[in-house]
């Protein structure tokens, strides 16, 4: 690639992952709403992170149950629907 056609190549990938993320954003806003006691847990979380110590990486990676919400709003509505998950374990 040269030019206009490496200009091009960077900004799809650019646009590619902007678009991704703003819509599991807005598609975990849509079920936070929906889900007020969800909501309220999920704020509870990230309140109790930010008086202890701040926002920092590493007090973001002990946000664990907004993991499990980002997770689910992933599973509800992956960014990519045509690749397949299988269950590691039986469901019943």
């Amino acid at each position: 690639f040269e030019g206009d056609q490496l200009v091009a190549q960077s900004v799809i990938f650019f646009i590619a992952g902007l678009e991704t993320s703003a819509v599991t954003m807005t598609f975990g806003l849509f079920e936070l709403a929906k889900h007020p006691d969800i909501q309220e847990r999920v704020r509870s979380e990230i309140l109790g992170i930010i008086e202890d110590g701040g926002l920092t990486y590493e007090n973001v990676l002990k946000m664990k149950y907004l993991a499990q919400v980002v997770n689910e709003t992933l599973r509800l509505y992956p960014p990519a629907p045509i690749i397949d998950r299988v269950a590691s374990e039986d469901y019943k």
